[in-house]
This record gives C-alpha cells, sequence and structure tokens, in this order.
C-alpha cells in the first residue's frame, strides 16, 4: 500500500526486502498514479536531473503495470522522452499546463502515443507575465487559443480506447472519439465561451458512445 515517499523506507530495512521492493511492479506503479510531477523546464539544470532520474526509474520499474500519471506542466525536453517511452501504459493523464507551447507539445504527444489512454483531464491556467504591465494579456492568449482551435483533428488512429474527457471547451472538437462515454467541459479562465454550440454537437454525433 502506498502512503507516500515514506513507502520507499521497506526498501532500506534490509538487502531482501530491497530486493523485494525493486521487482513490485505495483508499488511502483502506485507511487506514479498517488504523485503530481512538476515538470516545468524553468526549474534548475540540478533538479531537471533529479526528476528525469526519478520518474524514469519509476516508470521502468512499474512495467508491465497501467500507469496513472498527474503532472503540472507538460515537458519537451529529456522527460518528454521518459514519457513517450512509457506512454502505452498510460490510462489516465490529468495534466495542467500555463501556456500554448505546452498545450501544441501536448497535442502532438497525443497523436503519436498513449494508444490505451482511456481518461483524459486538460486544464489550463494561463500565466500573465506582469499582467499588470500587459493589459493586451488576455486577448492575446484568447487569439493563441483560436489558433490552436484552427488545427486539424487528432488522427483517428490516436486514442482509440479514450472513455473520458475533462478538457477547455475549446479542445473538445479534437478529441471527438466513437470510444467516447463521458465528457466534461472546462473554462479556460473566466471568460472563457467555449467553442461554438453547433461544432459541441458535430462533435457529439461522432461519439457513437453518446448517441446510443
Amino acid at each position: 500500500c502506498w502512503e507516500g515517499r515514506n513507502s520507499f523506507r521497506v526498501a532500506h530495512v534490509c538487502r531482501r526486502w530491497r530486493a523485494v521492493a525493486l521487482i513490485t511492479h505495483k508499488l511502483w506503479a502506485d507511487a506514479l498514479s498517488e504523485e503530481k510531477f512538476d515538470f516545468d523546464d524553468s526549474l534548475p539544470a540540478d533538479q531537471r536531473y533529479t526528476l528525469l532520474h526519478y520518474v524514469s526509474s519509476m516508470f521502468a520499474r512499474s512495467s508491465p503495470q497501467s500507469l496513472e500519471l498527474h503532472c503540472s506542466h507538460f515537458p519537451d525536453n529529456a522527460l518528454l522522452y521518459a514519457l513517450m517511452a512509457h506512454a502505452s501504459k498510460v490510462v489516465s493523464l490529468d495534466v495542467t499546463i500555463f501556456n500554448t507551447k505546452e498545450l501544441v507539445t501536448l497535442y502532438s504527444a497525443l497523436s503519436s502515443g498513449f494508444l490505451f489512454l482511456e481518461y483524459l483531464k486538460i486544464e489550463f491556467r494561463p500565466q500573465p507575465r506582469r499582467e499588470h504591465a500587459d493589459p493586451h494579456h488576455t486577448r492575446r492568449l484568447w487569439f493563441e487559443l483560436q489558433y490552436f482551435e484552427g488545427l486539424p483533428p487528432l488522427p483517428q488512429a490516436a486514442l482509440p480506447g479514450l472513455k473520458t474527457v475533462s478538457v477547455p471547451g475549446t479542445l473538445l472538437t479534437h478529441l471527438t472519439r466513437e470510444s467516447l462515454e463521458c465528457i466534461e467541459l472546462r473554462p479556460v479562465w473566466n471568460h472563457d465561451s467555449g467553442p461554438n454550440v453547433t461544432r459541441i454537437q458535430g462533435s457529439w454525433k461522432l461519439c457513437e458512445a453518446l448517441t446510443k
């Protein structure tokens, strides 16, 4: 039973316990599902290296267990490669992103991996940079999101088993899948009006499970 990083203490009791802990795949899978990782690429280099080693080890030792991943920021560096190497084991992905660069990186990752993903939650928390000195921040962000909304939908081969999505309304049309059973629309920020209602209805028509 995973009870935070203190659970690793069992590996320090003796060599035998350490050996058992290292090959107990469920221990590492539970550890991944209970933690929320911060993949902010602005972290100091030594912290990024430590995080990369830690996460990579947990991915490797959890195999072949299914994984649930919770993260803040979506990486576009070595951490992304470590994640994508094990993406086929991820069944649940809960990610908070902070800018459109991370959003586009996530979009690309979803296009080529996560074949067994069933649950996807995307929370968008735009961070204004000195908003008081930049009164046009919200307007600029809106135009960036409109650009993203104009991107083509994910390939039909991507996310074939996706059942539940909790995403900003502007992303729904990109995630239309026949396998979808539950949709929760999230605001991007307080002024988000979401996508056009007609487009949403069009997406529902393509979700076989929702129309039964």
